[in-house]
Parts: structure tokens; C-alpha cells; sequence
């Protein structure tokens, strides 16, 4: 395939995911304001062997004061009976705060009862410790996956349509701008592709998103496998990417915490890759530039990551409740969709 088809259908798949992500984040944004009325009854939901699903109350919440207890099984909810996934009936349970729903559980010593539960909304408390109202946090949200994705957008119009342009810190903008989609940070979009009813297709463009950034890493920019342990390392990915897809799609239920970590070391082997041919292989004056360009890129956006998203796994749930655990969250996102928009627009306007 020669340079200038490689580079036309580059556009047109980067048109394509442009389009996708701004339809979704679209049709996301009314489903997004009513998800922040949601309440909820404090527990967590999982399936076990038996395809049964079993609740785990969290300490100090609505379950818990009515006597679920964990390894509780779930038998109906406001009389039908318990769907056969966590999520299916984690929709079930939640609904607008202030109302009730009548569960039917079964306890570990086979007794079953029934409980009519209130919704709250757990991080009230914390919203009026922080300053904040249910509402103002929710536009901010939302404003914030607008900004994202109108720069992205913007972003990709300039690049597409550009006469003049490296093709390769095109490709690594548009890897950093894409990363915070991949990453699933965009609540509206998340929440319009299940209102039109393309999880699958959302899916789809993360996975194939994380992909991309992965293999990019390992052969960027000379596209052999340097060092030699790399295309074993790119066909592991590729095999875990098909799980992480399918995890997605028909929920086989990998902790979050296992993907997060699983995608961070596939990352740092790319970085660590990249260094490797840097030091070793690249003399170039042009190419080292560039490695250092995507070297810098990968390793900013990657720190930001850790240092924001990893105290998730490692605090308490209880702390995110809270006004710092708030405005905790709320500043790392504005941090994490700063740094990939200053990174993207100085790759995007790169000439070489």
C-alpha cells in the first residue's frame, strides 16, 4: 500500500471515530443530567457460578440498615424476578432519589424476605460540605465531555483537512486525544451509546482505541518489532484486547482494577520499548525527535493517569463520597482532559 493511501485511509477511519464519538456524546447528554437523579440502596452487585445475583450491602447504607447482608442472593425486584446479570439488575435498583423499591432476597441460611428500600443519593452530605449542588455538578460534568469532545472534534476537522501535515504526530494526537474515550472517562458518551442501543459499537472503538495506542508504542516509528521480545509482547495484547472486548460486551466480569492495571503495564512495555529503540537504533535526526515527541507524550498522559485514577483502587469508597472525595475526582478529571488537549494540539500543529 503506498505512503498516500496509508494516509488517506488513516483520515477516513479518523473521520469515522471523530463521527461516532461525537454522536454518542450527543445523544448522551439528556440520559447523562437525568443519571445524576439516580439513587441507588448502598450494594454491590456480582453473579456467582450459579448465575444468581448476590449482593454485598456497603457499610452504613439503606441495604445494610434492612438486614442484607453479603452473599445474599437477589430473588425479584418490586415483584419480577432478579434479571441474570449485575448490571441488568443494578438498572433495576436504582431509579430517581426519594422513591422505594421492594426487594426479595434470600439469605445464606435459605430464609427469604422482603424489603422496601428508599433511593438516596449517597454523596448529598458531601456536596453541600463541598459547596457544590447535585445540578452544578452535573453541568460541570457534562460541560467538561463537551469540551472534550468539541476540541477533539475541532482538533480532527484541522488535522484531516490540513494540506500539509506529519502524518506521525498526527497519528500520536490523535492517539492522545482518543485515549480519554478509550479510558471510558466520558460519561455522556458511554450513556448515549446505550441509549441508542451501539454498546457494542462503543466498545468496539475503545478497545480498538487501546489497541491502536498499544501496537503504536511497540512499533512506532520505523514499524518493526524493536526489541525482539516486542511482537510476542503485541500478540499478548492482541489476545488481551479480544478478552477486554468481550468482557465489555458480554460481561464476564474481570475486576476493574485487574483492566486498569493490565492496560498500565502494557503501556509502561510500550514506553519502555520506545526507550530501548531510542538508545539503541535511531540515529535519525528526524526520527529521534519524534521518538521523543511520543515518548514525551506517552509518558505525561500515562503519569496523569496513575496519579489520578489509582488512589480510586486504592481508597476507601466511602472517601469518594465525601467533599474531598468530590473535588478530588473533579479536579483530576479537569487535570487528565487539560493535559491530553495541551499534548494533542502541540502534536496536531507539528510539522515533522
Amino acid at each position: 500500500m503506498k505512503p498516500n493511501t496509508w494516509v488517506w485511509s488513516g483520515k477516513v477511519v479518523w473521520g469515522l471515530v471523530a463521527l461516532a464519538v461525537g454522536i454518542f456524546t450527543l445523544a448522551g447528554i439528556s440520559p447523562h443530567l437525568k443519571d445524576w437523579e439516580r439513587g441507588t440502596i448502598g450494594v454491590r452487585l456480582d453473579v456467582d457460578a450459579l448465575g444468581q445475583v448476590i449482593l454485598d450491602p456497603l457499610p452504613g447504607r439503606e441495604a445494610e440498615a434492612a438486614g442484607v447482608r453479603a452473599g445474599d442472593v437477589l430473588l425479584s425486584v418490586n415483584g419480577s424476578s432478579a434479571p441474570a446479570t449485575a448490571d441488568e439488575a443494578f438498572e433495576w435498583l436504582v431509579g430517581p432519589a426519594g422513591e422505594d423499591v421492594t426487594v426479595t432476597i434470600r439469605a445464606a441460611d435459605g430464609g427469604e424476605k422482603t424489603l422496601t428500600l428508599t433511593r438516596s443519593k449517597v454523596y448529598l452530605a458531601g456536596l453541600q460540605a463541598g459547596g457544590l449542588s447535585l445540578s452544578a455538578l452535573a453541568l460541570i460534568y457534562l460541560a467538561l465531555d463537551l469540551l472534550a469532545v468539541v476540541f477533539f472534534l475541532a482538533l480532527s476537522a484541522r488535522c484531516l483537512l490540513r494540506g500539509e501535515f506529519s502524518p506521525m504526530s498526527a497519528l500520536t494526537a490523535f492517539l492522545v486525544l482518543f485515549l480519554p474515550f478509550s479510558l471510558n472517562l466520558s460519561g455522556s458518551a458511554y450513556l448515549g451509546a446505550e441509549a441508542l442501543g451501539l454498546y457494542w459499537l462503543y466498545a468496539l472503538v475503545r478497545t480498538g482505541g487501546l489497541l491502536s495506542i498499544a501496537l503504536f508504542l511497540f512499533l512506532f516509528p520505523s514499524g518493526t518489532f524493536i526489541p525482539g521480545w516486542g511482537r510476542w509482547a503485541a500478540g499478548a495484547v492482541c489476545l488481551w484486547t479480544l478478552v477486554f472486548y468481550i468482557d465489555q460486551v458480554w460481561l464476564i466480569s474481570i475486576p476493574s482494577y485487574i483492566v486498569d492495571w493490565v492496560w498500565v503495564l502494557i503501556f509502561v512495555l510500550g514506553l519502555f520499548a520506545q526507550g530501548l529503540r531510542y538508545r539503541s537504533l535511531e540515529t535519525e535526526p528526524g526520527r529521534r525527535s519524534a521518538q521523543k515527541k511520543v515518548m514525551l507524550a506517552g509518558a505525561v498522559v500515562l503519569a496523569a493517569y496513575i496519579l489520578i485514577w489509582l488512589p480510586a483502587h486504592l481508597l476507601p469508597p466511602a472517601f469518594f463520597n465525601s467533599a474531598g472525595g468530590i473535588w478530588f475526582t473533579l479536579v483530576g478529571q479537569v487535570i487528565w482532559l487539560g493535559v491530553s488537549m495541551v499534548l494533542g494540539l502541540q502534536l496536531a500543529m507539528s510539522k515533522r
